[in-house]
């Protein structure tokens, strides 16, 4: 298939407006103020770095924030632990001297209920009620007394003070029978369980 002239006479004008085109746009862009274009780039490159330098050194001072209130807090907790197993040696220190004198008043006041009770069921039951013989520390024998009268059981006790006996313990005895009223192992169930305490915080803020 030929081409005929007309046709080849216009496409080869069209490529020639084209090239024109082409060589305007290149005379077109020499024109351009390339200072002000790289200015620009310079400037929000410059924008760009700052702000991830600022996000940066934020999230470095956010950790830094962060790690310090960590300490602060382990500190806190190391010293309220260490109060507390101080206030808890206090305490042992009161209670190993306050304890058997509290035992005391409050083992008076058991062996008079014990002994009360002891007494109306052998009365219930039909029973002549027995003569008690009770040793005592002397610590306590006035309060054991105080107690055994106000319940009316004076005449059936008779307390006698017993300087080998400990103010935690009572001894009970009758014709037939006997009973020991001990708050001893109380006391020491009450100092083991402040010693656990104190061993347990002591390794803790140790």
């Amino acid at each position: 298939m030929r081409t005929s002239a007309l046709v080849l006479e216009d496409f080869l004008k069209e490529e020639e407006n084209a090239f024109l085109a082409m060589e305007n746009e290149i005379e077109e862009g020499e024109e351009i103020d390339v200072e002000a274009i790289e200015s620009a780039a310079f400037e929000r490159g410059r924008e760009e770095g700052l702000a991830e330098a600022i996000s940066v050194k934020t999230a470095e001072v956010e950790a830094s924030l962060q790690e310090a209130l960590q300490q602060i807090s382990s500190d806190i907790t190391i010293v309220e632990e260490k109060i507390a197993a101080e206030t808890l040696g206090y305490l042992q220190t009161i209670f190993s001297s306050l304890l058997p004198r509290f035992a005391g008043a409050g083992i008076a006041l058991e062996t008079s209920d014990r002994i009360t009770d002891f007494l109306n069921d052998k009365t219930r039951a039909g029973s002549a009620a027995p003569r008690i013989n009770a040793r005592v520390s002397p610590e306590v024998i006035d309060q054991l007394n105080g107690h055994i009268e106000a319940a009316g059981a004076d005449d059936n006790v008779l307390c006698h003070p017993d300087d080998t006996m400990p103010a935690t313990q009572i001894s009970l005895e009758w014709r037939d029978g006997g009973a020991e009223i001990d708050a001893q192992a109380i006391i020491d169930d009450i100092l083991e369980s402040l010693n656990r305490a104190i061993s347990t915080l002591s390794e803790r803020t140790a």
